[in-house]
């Protein structure tokens, strides 16, 4: 029997009955009917594919199997779990009834007229909201409707977000970290669609690493691609030429993903002259504080000098090089020199060594090394040496070119002597601890003892 009609034929039956036994009385015969319609679904596909894909069911061998969309365990989901009947939550289903009979069951509650038509149709569409309507009292169907909001809409979607893989066996040299749902590392509830990412990780698919402690307060959390474009991003560097781009690349699959603190500071950090190679707040979180810096005062040597030098002073700084297109001598201890421009540019004090000059004598001699004594743009330098003829020049020319290397350490450039080498940093409080006999706020002074009375 067609529903409509019957529905017309009971409302006619009971049109003498009161208003809400007449709701009763037309919700029972409404859910009667799902029962013929549901043994109809169950004829083919389970569930009639819960509405998210359709049923093969036509042909001469038909395989009554589910061929689901996208989204909801199709051939283009990217998902562990891929469920036969198109949904891919065991109990999406349920929370989406459950919402909706408890939706129109306090409409009901609350409607003069009682009984309306679109409870009817929902009652068609499962038996759970009648059950519900008369079995719970409206003020718990008011609260639940709106604690249920949440896992109406998540019921809603498709399956867990997906992202690359952190970890995965690479199929060739160039070809890995393939998608996976919750990025491989994390779980996919299957009742909300949300991935549970594990500690340290975050994002809809956990495709993000957290900074350590958010960095503690001294710091900026950034990915790798933003850290590679930060000139006091360690290891130091000079040049800014180098990127890390999340432009699908196989080396750059994390440029996006990782991430890591980078600290502040309250001086400078780089290579260059006045700066310093060590930051003020370091560590993984940022949590620990360096102390004054200052030079030892028992010693010939100026520690704070890291001309040249590289890892706060610990090892001799790479060369940079470049071509000089062409050098003039104006005396016999000066010369202009135009070049492309380095890594860096030239600073003033910068040890500067000269190569590929040929010809004659004079212009062997031009073969050197130099100091910078004046920079007058990104690709002019002035250079003093000495045995040079004036007025010479030389050009670079065709593969035997003239080259100028310096250290990418710039003269001028700092080392962090934590107190002076005269005491103990507490890195907790950034504060030192001075051996006997010294003081102050790096250690720098010497306490003078005065000589016992005789």
């Amino acid at each position: 029997m067609n529903p409509s009609i019957s529905l017309q034929i009971t409302k006619s039956m009971v049109s003498v009955l009161p208003s809400s036994m007449n709701c009763f009385v037309l919700t029972i015969f409404a859910c009667l009917l799902h029962s013929p319609i549901d043994a109809q679904r169950a004829s083919g596909c389970a569930l009639n594919c819960n509405g998210h894909g359709t049923c093969d069911k036509s042909g001469g061998t038909p395989t009554y199997k589910c061929a689901c969309y996208d989204g909801w365990g199709g051939a283009n989901d990217i998902a562990d779990y891929k469920s036969p009947d198109c949904t891919s939550r065991e109990l999406g289903l349920f929370f989406f009834s459950l919402f909706l009979s408890l939706s129109l069951s306090f409409s009901l509650s609350l409607s003069p007229r009682g009984c309306t038509p679109a409870f009817l149709f929902f009652c068609l569409f499962h038996p759970f909201f009648f059950f519900s309507s008369f079995l719970l009292p409206s003020s718990f169907l008011l609260t639940t409707l709106v604690a249920f909001f949440p896992l109406l809409l998540s019921s809603l979607t498709g399956s867990c977000p997906y992202g690359r893989r952190w970890f995965d066996i690479a199929q060739t040299t160039t070809s890995g970290h393939r998608d996976a749902e919750c990025s491989g590392i994390g779980d996919c509830n299957r009742v909300t669609g949300v991935c549970l990412c594990p500690k340290g990780y975050e994002g809809k698919s956990c495709n993000i690493k957290k900074c350590p402690n958010d960095c503690s307060g001294h710091g900026r959390c950034l990915d790798m691609q933003q850290y590679s474009a930060e000139s006091s991003a360690f290891p130091l560097r000079n040049t800014l030429t180098f990127t890390y781009l999340d432009d699908g690349g196989t080396n750059t699959w994390d440029a996006k993903m990782n991430r890591g603190c980078l600290c502040d500071s309250s001086w400078e950090v780089g290579l260059d002259s006045g700066e310093t190679q060590l930051a003020e707040w370091w560590g993984p979180d940022c949590s620990l504080r360096r102390c004054p810096s200052g030079d030892d005062p028992w010693t010939t040597v100026v520690e704070t000098d890291c001309t040249g030098k590289y890892n706060n002073g610990a090892s001799t700084a790479a060369s940079i090089t470049t071509v000089v297109t062409s050098s003039t001598a104006s005396s016999a201890t000066q010369t202009t020199v135009i070049h492309t421009a380095g890594a860096r540019p030239f600073a003033v004090g910068d040890i500067v060594t000269i190569s590929g000059h040929t010809g004659n004598a004079a212009h062997t001699a031009m073969n050197q090394e130099f100091t910078v004594k004046t920079v007058t743009s990104t690709t002019v330098v002035v250079l003093t040496g000495s045995g040079m003829t004036s007025s010479v020049s030389a050009y670079s020319t065709g593969s035997s070119g003239i080259v100028a290397t310096f250290s990418m350490a710039a003269k001028g450039n700092l080392c962090h002597i934590e107190c002076s080498n005269r005491g103990l940093c507490d890195h907790s409080a950034g504060e030192c601890q001075c051996f006997d006999g010294w003081k102050g706020a790096a250690c720098v002074s010497q306490v003078r003892h005065q000589d016992p009375e005789l």
